[in-house]
């Protein structure tokens, strides 16, 4: 599909600026990803899309100077001087372009590994899904959850929500130290 996109001649450019025009935040993240901030908690968006889109409409929808402190780990784009562009996966062998579970792992591998708060919604999620403290799978408007349905089946703990907000409550309960990660999970 991406491949018809710049074929049919369509810039890199355009598209940019075609999703910073269409591109809807979801409800509550501005305000969970400032509560992050406030409270010292990294914020990294681990995606399947490309990098360069992804910072274009943080900046069209936080501004320039939230979108530039959050850490992107995404595919890439290659510019051609033809004007046409093709994306540059992370990790080609995947199904995805990017397994996210490897954004995680080394993580994991730290002597003090920190507290991995996870948000998904599809099958590009499902690499990273064992791999987080606290998985939390965000229900779709037409109430599909591929990545819900996957941990359900494989008997992963998640936590279901609709808008960012509601996930600040659980964050706040283990930041603060008012219950475990066992307990929010059980």
């Amino acid at each position: 599909m991406l491949q018809s996109v710049s074929n049919n001649g369509h810039s890199f450019e355009e598209c940019k600026e075609y999703l910073k025009t269409h591109m809807r935040l979801d409800p509550g993240f501005k305000q969970f990803y400032q509560w992050c901030k406030e409270h010292d908690i990294p914020f990294i968006i681990v995606s399947s899309g490309m990098a360069p889109l992804i910072r274009a409409i943080l900046v069209g929808l936080i501004g320039e100077e939230d979108a530039s402190e959050i850490e992107i780990i995404a595919n890439d784009v290659t510019l051609f001087d033809d004007g046409k562009w093709d994306i540059k996966y992370r990790h080609p062998s995947s199904g995805f372009g990017h397994d996210k579970s490897q954004a995680i792992l080394p993580y994991r591998r730290l002597e003090k590994p920190p507290t991995i708060f996870f948000f998904g919604d599809g099958v590009s999620d499902i690499s990273a899904a064992r791999w987080a403290d606290v998985l939390f799978a965000k229900e779709k408007p037409n109430g599909e959850n591929d990545l819900a349905t996957y941990c359900t089946r494989e008997g992963i703990k998640h936590l279901e929500f609709n808008d960012f907000s509601q996930v600040i409550p659980v964050l706040s309960s283990i930041v603060n130290g008012e219950k475990t990660v066992a307990e929010v999970m059980a």
